[in-house]
């Protein structure tokens, strides 16, 4: 007898597309896991970029009112699909020795100014940062 039987070629077969199964899926779980890193990667940068942009710029009166500054105005790039919000209102501490801070919209002190960067990337949010800046 010579050759392989229809039983031993469709076991092989069978294997095969069990394995080639297999590879696909890890294949296809580790692309998606670097398009989710990079999101993330670049979600961050932008958030580096607003935050550093901000520093940068002069202090805003703001007075417990938030500022909305519009994505198209920002200095840096900013991805197809992506999106950055920066918010600023003035804050002042309750107390000068205490470790936190409180908003207040009348502040004789409004040295301060907390800012929030948000980053989205089609409609889902990647990353939100809330910094203080100090009048200088």
């Amino acid at each position: 007898m010579r050759g392989f039987s229809l039983l031993e070629v469709m076991l092989a077969v069978g294997l095969l597309g069990i394995v080639g199964i297999g590879l696909m899926m890890g294949l296809s779980g580790a692309y998606r896991a670097q398009e989710v890193n990079r999101s993330l990667v670049v979600g961050e940068s932008l958030v580096r970029s607003a935050l550093e942009q901000v520093r940068s710029a002069e202090y805003l009166e703001t007075y417990g009112e938030f500022v909305f500054k519009r994505w198209e105005e920002a200095e840096f790039t900013i991805p197809r699909g992506y999106s950055v919000d920066i918010f600023t209102e003035a804050v002042c501490p309750e107390d000068p020795l205490a470790k936190f801070v409180v908003l207040i919209t009348d502040c004789e002190f409004d040295n301060l100014q907390r800012t929030i960067v948000r980053v989205s990337r089609e409609g889902r949010i990647l990353s939100v940062v809330e910094d203080l800046k100090a009048r200088r």
